[in-house]
Formats: C-alpha cells, sequence, structure tokens
C-alpha cells in the first residue's frame, strides 16, 4: 500500500481513538452551546481544538477554524465590512440567525438523501449550523439540529447546501475504507473525493473510483 495512504489512514485511525476521550474545553463552545441550546459532539471539539497539519490530509480541502475566528462568527455577526469573514454577516442573517426572504439555502443532490432531504427543501434559519471550515468555494457547517445532531454540510457560497457526511465519525471510516480499497486517490496528501455523501456513497456501491479532482470514474 501507497505509504502515503497508510500514514493518512492511521491519523484517521488515530483521531478516531481520541473521539473517545473528553476534548480540550474553550470559551466558544460554550457560547454556541447556550445560543443553539444544543451539545457540540466532543468530535467536533476534538478536531477544532487540534493543530496537526495532517488534518487537511483527511478533510481534503477544508481549513477548519481557529478559536479566534470562530469567535468572529458571533460576536461580529451584527458588523458589517468587507473584510469581515463571518459566515453570518455574508449572508446577512437577522439577529434570531433568520436569513433574508430572498436567501435562504436550497439543497443541492439527489432526491431521497436517507429520508432526510428532498430537491426542493431550503434552510431558513442558521441558528443551528455553526461555520467550523471553508474552502475556496464553500463553507463546512456544523449542523446541530436536534434530529441530525453532528451532521456535516457543505455550502456553496451561493445559496446551496449539500451533505458532506453523515457524522464525521462516519467520514472517516469511509475514508479509510475508501482508501484502502483504492477508490480514494492520493496526490501530494490530497485525497480525491467527491463533494456530497451520496457520490462517496455510489462509489461504494458500485465500486467506481474518484479521479484526483474528485470526479466519479465510469
Amino acid at each position: 500500500m501507497n505509504s502515503d495512504v497508510e500514514k493518512i489512514c492511521e491519523f484517521a485511525e488515530l483521531l478516531l481513538q481520541e473521539f473517545q476521550h473528553p476534548a480540550k474545553q474553550f470559551d466558544v463552545f460554550s457560547v454556541i452551546e447556550e445560543i443553539t441550546d444544543r451539545a457540540i459532539p466532543n468530535s467536533i471539539k476534538v478536531i477544532l481544538g487540534d493543530e496537526a497539519e495532517e488534518m487537511l490530509n483527511v478533510f481534503g480541502a477544508w481549513t477548519f477554524s481557529t478559536m479566534f475566528q470562530l469567535r468572529l462568527e458571533y460576536s461580529e455577526m451584527s458588523t458589517s465590512h468587507a473584510n469581515n469573514p463571518s459566515f453570518f454577516t455574508r449572508r446577512k442573517v437577522s439577529d434570531e440567525f433568520d436569513l433574508p426572504s430572498d436567501g435562504s439555502l436550497l439543497y443541492q443532490g439527489e432526491s431521497g438523501y436517507p429520508g432526510r432531504y428532498d430537491l426542493e427543501d431550503e434552510i431558513i434559519n442558521l441558528k443551528y449550523l455553526v461555520p467550523i471550515a471553508k474552502s475556496s468555494h464553500a463553507n463546512l457547517l456544523l449542523n446541530l439540529d436536534s434530529d441530525v445532531p453532528g451532521e456535516l454540510l457543505g455550502c456553496h457560497y451561493g445559496t446551496y447546501f449539500y451533505v458532506y457526511a453523515p457524522t464525521v465519525e462516519e467520514h472517516l471510516l469511509d475514508i479509510v475504507e475508501g482508501l484502502r480499497a483504492g477508490r480514494y486517490p492520493v496526490e501530494d496528501g490530497y485525497i480525491g473525493i467527491g463533494d456530497t455523501w451520496l457520490e462517496r456513497m455510489k462509489s461504494k456501491r458500485y465500486q467506481r473510483p474518484f479521479d484526483i479532482d474528485g470526479e466519479l470514474l465510469t
């Protein structure tokens, strides 16, 4: 097996073990839990508190927020200026986290994601969505909705969202399985996987690999 692949798998498995132990607590976690009246999963706290460079290897293009950046998301959500990185400010949410009437997030994907979303589903309140990471074109959101605590949603900088993974644990388990099965290529430490969980489940079901750009091969 490729040494880079094995290193990524070993790091993912190490993270899964770390999830079994209480994560380091930061003040911003308490702030978010008070706002949402929901508990942040321990696994997410572990990842946000871990600054290991290997984190980029198991999460592809996502760069996780620092504690300072997370605080800014909430402390400056009502502040509007060009350099404000806030996910909430950019979307002009109200004090109750409601989106403007023309700003709802629409589900982008295939209908039937295990009974969870359909094509016309939309999100109009962002209270339970925590922006924990971002890439060049999207945000990664932790969904603290009581029905699916821990779900990870990708949200394009436009108006669409998709399911990245049901939980961070399932994401890591799938990464390890897909790498060792040869379906997920690795190049310079970067994993080629699709954006959505449905694409990854198609890869597994039909044993179709991705290319390094995250496109399913026939």
